[in-house]
């Protein structure tokens, strides 16, 4: 009998037989030459791929793709058979890496594993793979069905790497009729991130299980598409279920955004259930630093993508305490779509698609209220009334608007844009507020005096005929929207809508507060007396309004509310009249400024300002 070596000096080739010796499979040198086969002691010349996989001593002679391409060979329902001792087959056979598959046909051709040779070695194996079901359909993958109803599911750590399973449970592919996303799902939700490297080739799936993505998208379209509409929800439906991102950068870019976004807006309670805060801190950094990587930022052709990819991840630098690095991202996106809004000026109306026209109303009217909102805490204005404004969108829910067109709204159901519009429509009202507040005080910085006589009498006229603005448009909000409006009792069918315009009526609300408070303070600028009293009454009565808004829906309005109840708190402080009323005042709402900040999601370890919190000064070596 010849030895190991002696066969490598020969260059001996194994070559797989049907003729069987005892126990042992036998390669056609081997059973001429009258010696042992080698066929199964896998050694390798440098260079050369391996012989077996990771997985156990089986041969790898046949790969995934070779099968995939066979329309005859028979795919697996997902078996329930525990793993036992003993060789185990190729992983693309099986969709869990649980359960061990057949021993190799030896007298099958090294190309091509028949299905008869399956058939006959699972018929041989015994009661360990009974349970195992197998049709003779072709293998065919089909997208996932995107459920409108948040169903939470990981990916399985036991499935092997390079494995079907593994790539229908993190790809959203699933064979087509037989495996759902209910079996997919485990007892534990522990968030399982991949490995791999984030760059501008990324896959959505290279940054955290699909699963989860779709979870957290489910969330943003039910709970926060009210407060954040930048998608048309059936087209993003469509991008979602024909997997449109695996072929389109900025749309990989625009759903981690999204996911980022939700985390940092949604209250806890409905994250919490589901996954820890470590896991929920790890899945916003790697979807915010992967939506920043993937997005196509040369912008040769600006689009509205880029718009909405920047603003969520305005949001998300807020929630991680990164102020600086945000107000970049809001002056991005103010730049972003004044391009926008002159190339559709450039156009004619009938040349411009009408849900694109309807997503660029509501994500300009979008970016100029969050820019008057930064600005009434001190930032510069980025978008001026002089500049040009546009119409409001259409109080019309998504699935009413088409390419051609938009229905009605029903009578019966109110739509969510009501809210949105009485939100942004108060918003210049305030600008207009600021502007004059910041040229009265740079007036009088020049060492110029207070206006006197008309000027005064004009500035104060202004004053009056903003109030009264304000007062008109308040009263003309739909009754669901009326700050006094009370949550009504229909069951829970309608949570999610109760939810929403609990929402909308506490953003209405405090938007409608910090106007008054801007007023005032402009007020006091003049030096007119019985201000500080006004100003405290106003933010009790305020207050009493918001305690009966439940403080998820309060909270949900994410950073933008906390920012604009800290500014009513900064008014307060300027009161000159500090009596048991005025402090009882300031300590209920820095209480619901507490309050909101305890049920939303905040990194334990948030830095206050973004100089030490960039991915790309901290991300080499660390996994996000």
């Amino acid at each position: 009998m010849r030895s190991l070596s002696a066969k490598k000096e020969k260059q001996a080739k194994c070559v797989p037989s049907d003729e069987v010796m005892g126990d042992t499979f036998k390669c056609t040198n081997c059973v001429h030459g009258k010696f042992a086969c080698t066929f199964d002691i896998g050694y390798k010349k440098a260079g050369r791929r391996p012989r077996y996989s990771e997985g156990g001593p089986g041969p790898m002679r046949t790969s995934a793709t070779q099968v995939a391409q066979s329309s005859s060979i028979p795919r697996p329902v997902m078996p329930t058979a525990s793993r036992s001792a003993g060789p185990s087959s190729p992983p693309f056979l099986y969709q869990n890496a649980g359960t061990s598959g057949p021993a190799d046909p030896g007298g099958q051709s090294a190309d091509l594993i028949s299905q008869e040779s399956i058939l006959n070695a699972l018929a041989d194996s015994g009661p360990r793979r009974a349970s195992l079901q197998w049709e003779t359909a072709p293998l065919e993958l089909s997208p996932v069905e995107f459920s409108l109803q948040p169903t939470p599911t990981t990916v399985d750590q036991t499935l092997p790497a390079g494995s079907l399973a593994q790539d229908n449970a993190a790809g959203g592919l699933l064979p087509a009729g037989d495996i759902t996303n209910s079996q997919l799902a485990t007892s534990s939700t522990h968030i399982v991130f991949p490995d791999a490297p984030i760059n501008r080739h990324s896959q959505v799936e290279d940054i955290a299980p699909w699963p989860v993505i779709t979870f957290f998208l489910t969330l943003y379209l039910q709970y926060m598409h009210s407060l954040f509409p930048i998608v048309h929800k059936p087209s993003f439906h469509q991008i979602v279920t024909m997997r449109t991102d695996r072929s389109d950068r900025n749309a990989r870019a625009l759903i981690c955004a999204l996911v980022a976004y939700t985390i940092g807006q949604a209250p806890l309670n409905r994250m919490e259930g589901e996954y820890s805060r470590e896991e929920l801190a790890r899945l916003q950094r790697r979807c915010h630093r992967g939506s920043l990587v993937l997005l196509d930022r040369a912008y040769d052709t600006v689009t509205l993508q880029h718009v909405g990819v920047v603003m969520a991840n305005f949001f998300c630098s807020q929630s991680l305490g990164q102020d600086h690095r945000a107000q970049v991202y809001l002056s991005e996106a103010c730049h972003l779509i004044h391009i926008i809004r002159l190339e559709h000026a450039q156009q004619q109306p009938e040349e411009i698609d009408f849900i694109e026209r309807e997503m660029f109303r509501r994500m300009w009217w979008h970016v100029y209220a969050l820019d008057i909102t930064e600005a009434a805490a001190g930032s510069v204005i980025h978008m001026n009334d002089y500049e040009g404004m546009v119409p409001t969108p259409l109080v019309v829910d998504d699935e009413y608007i088409t390419s051609q067109g938009a229905f009605e709204q029903p009578p019966s159901s109110i739509s969510y844009m009501a809210g949105f519009n009485g939100c942004v429509q108060i918003f210049p009202m305030l600008a207009r507020c600021l502007i004059r507040d910041r040229r009265l005080r740079l007036h009088l910085a020049a060492g110029n005096s207070l206006p006197e006589g008309d000027d005064l009498h004009a500035d104060l006229a202004f004053v009056e005929l903003v109030q009264r603005q304000l007062d008109e448009h308040v009263e003309q909000l739909p009754t669901e929207l009326q700050p006094q409006s009370q949550q009504d009792d229909n069951g829970a069918r309608n949570e999610v809508r109760q939810s929403v315009l609990g929402m909308q009526r506490a953003n209405i609300l405090v938007t409608e507060t910090c106007v008054r408070l801007a007023l005032l303070d402009f007020v006091t600028d003049l030096v007119v007396p019985r201000v500080s009293a006004e100003r405290s009454e106003l933010a009790r009565k305020a207050y009493a309004t918001l305690s009966s808004i439940p403080i998820e829906d309060l909270a949900a309005n994410g950073h933008s509310i906390r920012g604009k109840i800290f500014r009513i708190v900064a008014a307060l402080l300027r009161s000159s009249d500090m009596d048991d009323a005025w402090a009882n005042t300031v300590h209920d709402w820095w209480s619901l400024f507490s309050r909101v900040n305890f049920v939303q999601f905040a990194p334990q370890t948030m830095l206050l300002h973004s100089a030490g919190a960039s991915p790309e000064r901290e991300g080499f070596g660390q996994k996000y």
